[in-house]
């Protein structure tokens, strides 16, 4: 993390649940897409974890570490929060379509969703979408890549919930102001 925790703590809880992911990125080994468009597995190099494990754990400690929040709920905490973050890993691959332009791309879908007396309310729906250039298609570099696309999709999750304050209430950011009230 390169920049620096938000900037005032709120007194609100974020419980975290398990990221979702979709198929047929919800394996543990490496995807590439290649040139002709098809996706092939690489099943000599792979996630330690399924994808989604390894965003929600990453999302859960990048949050904590934010100063955002009152407290940060990881999943399996039995202690409810007014709101949770959703969320679900739509791709992750080495995108290998242009030989000399590899790149690792990750695309997740993220909610938070809001507790009350008249039920569940969505505050915020976002999909962010990162391709980080890679030096080289070797699964080191692909595995670094992945670090860095997850990276910058938190950096520009945490600067949403932090700059709601300072921005008008009109549409969708008055609901997201309503999350951090």
């Amino acid at each position: 993390r390169s920049a620096a925790p938000g900037s005032a703590a709120r007194s609100v809880a974020l419980k975290v649940k398990p990221f979702r992911t979709a198929p047929p990125y919800d394996g543990r080994e490496f995807l590439y897409r290649r040139a002709d468009g098809q996706l092939v597995a690489d099943f000599y190099n792979g996630f330690a974890a399924g994808p989604g494990e390894l965003v929600t754990a990453a999302t859960t400690e990048w949050l904590k570490g934010s100063g955002l929040f009152g407290a940060v709920l990881e999943p399996g905490i039995s202690a409810d929060a007014a709101y949770a973050l959703e969320g679900t890993v739509l791709a992750v691959y080495g995108d290998l379509r242009e030989a000399k332009r590899p790149a690792a791309v990750l695309d997740v879908q993220v909610y938070v969703v809001r507790a009350g007396p008249e039920g569940r309310e969505l505050v915020l729906d976002r999909r962010f979408s990162e391709r980080v250039d890679l030096p080289d298609a070797a699964p080191e570099a692909l595995a670094k890549g992945y670090n860095e696309a997850l990276a910058r999709i938190l950096g520009r999750l945490e600067r949403e919930f932090d700059e709601c304050e300072q921005v008008g209430a009109v549409g969708a950011v008055a609901r997201v102001q309503a999350l951090l009230d």
